[in-house]
């Protein structure tokens, strides 16, 4: 399956994505408090979420709560590191961005089937960095709250993403 090709192409150059996500957020004029950030602590969350992506997208050892916790805790270290909630979106951004023009470069889709098999497979990318998204924003914007509220929530809302509903929360804590 064409899908599985990306997916392999994706996992065995990860260090040369790794490497242009991590120059592109340097050098990007909306991520300037990702500017001086040290190559080793940035190259490394880089590195662990294109692996999540990967287990994610093989669906061998995905793990849906600590993936969620995972991206819980990078949005409340980057709220303690006082980085803007505006630059901390824009990085998934550029990170879906930087994925989808490496498969562009590195891809040859000339049939109707493979067109299709690439649209599935960018799907489940779009669903994954989108469901993640929710999760850093969340922690950035609870970075204050208990470990057991955070724990109960992310349950809520994983259920809520697999029904394709809205989560039932507290109304009142949101306020």
């Amino acid at each position: 399956m064409l899908s599985d090709r990306i997916v392999q192409l994706v996992e065995s150059r990860a260090g040369r994505l790794e490497k242009q996500w991590a120059e592109t957020l340097r050098s990007h004029p909306v991520t300037p408090s990702f500017h001086n950030i040290e190559d080793f602590e940035l190259e490394n969350h880089i590195r662990e979420v294109y692996q999540h992506l990967g287990s994610y997208l093989d669906r061998s050892s995905y793990d849906d709560e600590g993936v969620a916790h995972f991206f819980t805790q990078i949005g409340m270290e980057l709220h303690d590191q006082e980085i803007p909630l505006h630059e901390v979106i824009y990085t998934i951004i550029l990170a879906r961005r930087n994925l989808w023009d490496y498969i562009n470069e590195e891809s040859q889709f000339t049939t109707t089937l493979e067109w299709y098999q690439v649209s599935e497979f960018w799907q489940r990318v779009m669903h994954f960095f989108d469901k993640n998204l929710y999760f850093v924003v969340y922690g950035y914007e609870h970075a204050e709250d208990s470990e057991r509220t955070q724990k109960d929530t992310v349950s809520k809302v994983l259920h809520a993403f697999s029904m394709g509903i809205l989560p039932e929360i507290d109304r009142n804590r949101l306020q």
